[in-house]
């Protein structure tokens, strides 16, 4: 069953627990040059190793060994994410939680910092996406 929580707080505040990971978005170019993802980017060496324009958009990359997820988003990183690259990167966190048995993710309000998505539109699909799934997700807002 899922359930979703927001929580007030630093995303990075305490360690992941057993199962947990990290959730972002990111563009096929693996920019990651502002806001979290400039964050994530100094924080796991994994996530510096994703080649630019490998992944298409709507792709979700799991970086296991950092236990991080990159939701490709959108082509480059000066481009804005739509609603539809948003649900199909979604759709593909789903796979990907069903494939790797992933049962807990802690993310940022995905989408909706630099990328200027409305964040009341995007819980919903992230609801939409992963229910039937057992999995927590927690939201992280400052």
């Amino acid at each position: 069953m899922l359930t979703l929580n927001i929580i007030k707080g630093d995303l990075f505040g305490e360690p992941l627990k057993e199962g947990e990971y990290y959730v972002l978005c990111i563009s096929s170019d693996a920019a990651m040059g502002k806001g979290i993802a400039l964050e994530f980017k100094k924080r796991f060496i994994e996530v510096n190793a994703i080649q630019p324009f490998h992944y298409h958009v709507g792709a979700a990359i799991v970086c296991a060994n950092d236990k991080v997820i990159n939701l490709v988003t959108k082509g480059r990183y000066f481009h804005k994410p739509t609603y539809q690259s948003m649900k199909t990167a979604l759709t593909s966190l789903r796979s990907a939680c069903q494939l790797k048995h992933i049962g807990m993710l802690r993310m940022p309000t995905i989408g909706c910092g630099l990328d200027r998505l409305d964040w009341d539109v995007v819980k919903e699909m992230i609801k939409e996406q992963l229910t039937g799934l057992n999995i927590q997700v927690r939201v992280f807002v400052l």
